[in-house]
C-alpha cells in the first residue's frame, strides 16, 4: 500500500456512492486480467501547495483518479506516468482505478504509461497506462480520456500524504 500512497487515497477519500454534478467526464477502459469500463462524471481540483492537479470520477462504488504533476503549472503536453517511490522528474503524472471485485475491493495504481493534456481550460485530454492490483498484483491495460474539467482550488483531494513534491519516495 506504500507505494500507492500519493493517489489510492485520493479515490477513498472521495467516499462510496457519491456522484460529482457538472459537465466533467473521465472515461477509463481497462483489459488484461479483467476487462471493463467506467464512465462517470468527474471533477478538477489544483493543490497549490503540492503543484498537483487532481481528476478524479465516481460512479456508484468505482472510481478512477489521475494526479498531474506539473514542473509549475498544467499545460498542454504529454506527462509520462510511473509507479509511486519509482522517482520520476517533473513533469509526471499517476493513474489509479477503484472497483469492486467478486468479494473485495480491489485497488490498482500506475506503473507506466502518458497522460496527454490536449486544452486547458476547460481541461480535455488521453491517457494509457499500465496498472498492477494493490491485493491480487494482476496487471491490467487502460485507456481513456478526460473533458470538460474546469479546475477548482483546494479541495478533499488536496490533503496530500506527501511531503516530498520533488519525487514520490517520502510519504508521512
Amino acid at each position: 500500500m506504500r507505494r500507492a500512497a500519493w493517489i489510492l487515497p485520493v479515490l477513498f477519500l472521495a467516499g462510496c456512492g457519491k456522484k460529482s454534478g457538472g459537465a466533467g467526464r473521465l472515461d477509463m477502459g481497462w483489459t488484461g486480467a479483467d476487462t471493463g469500463r467506467l464512465a462517470m462524471p468527474a471533477t478538477a481540483h489544483w493543490c497549490p501547495a503540492d503543484t498537483v492537479l487532481v481528476l478524479q470520477g465516481i460512479e456508484a462504488d468505482s472510481g478512477a483518479a489521475i494526479a498531474i504533476f506539473p514542473a509549475d503549472s498544467v499545460t498542454p503536453g504529454v506527462y509520462p506516468v510511473g509507479a509511486p517511490g519509482q522517482g520520476l522528474a517533473r513533469p509526471r503524472a499517476g493513474v489509479a482505478l477503484r472497483r469492486f471485485g467478486v468479494n473485495l475491493v480491489l485497488g490498482y495504481y500506475s506503473l507506466s504509461g502518458a497522460v496527454t493534456v490536449d486544452s486547458g481550460s476547460p481541461l480535455h485530454g488521453s491517457f494509457e497506462a499500465t496498472l498492477k492490483g494493490v491485493n491480487t498484483g494482476e496487471q491490467v491495460n487502460v485507456t481513456g480520456g478526460f473533458r470538460g474539467l474546469v479546475a477548482a482550488p483546494g479541495g478533499p483531494t488536496c490533503q496530500s500524504p506527501i511531503t516530498d513534491t520533488t519525487t514520490d519516495t517520502v510519504v508521512r
